[in-house]
């Protein structure tokens, strides 16, 4: 009786899951390596466009402390959908401010935020 519970359990454990976009976790940190450089090499834009009061160093710090906190994260499924969360956000902060995003300017009303809108 005991032996065919852990058979249920070991099968259980083996389970294969269907990968979202990546097949490997080398994968799914080669999506987040392409994103943070899309990142790191927009912040002096960003900067300029919407003329925040920090300086590039800055806004590439805050970038480097965003990804920074979820870098414990090695399942690639949780990876794939952080990233897809990433790419999602500008448009899911222009259906609920309303906006129809032609003008970027009406999304920064948050420095903060601003810093990651072109991604």
């Amino acid at each position: 009786m005991a032996s065919t519970a852990a058979t249920r359990t070991a099968a259980g454990a083996a389970k294969v899951v269907k990968p979202i976009f990546s097949r490997d976790l080398d994968e799914a940190k080669r999506r987040v390596r392409e994103l943070y450089r899309a990142w790191y090499r927009e912040v002096p834009n960003t900067v300029a466009m919407f003329q925040l009061d920090i300086t590039t160093r800055q806004g590439r710090d805050k970038v480097r402390e965003m990804f920074d906190k979820n870098k414990h994260i090695t399942d690639p499924r949780v990876i794939d959908m952080l990233v897809i969360k990433v790419k999602a956000a500008p448009v899911t902060r222009n259906r609920e401010n309303g906006t129809s995003g032609n003008d970027p300017r009406l999304e920064a009303e948050d420095p903060h935020n601003a810093l990651f809108l072109r991604v």
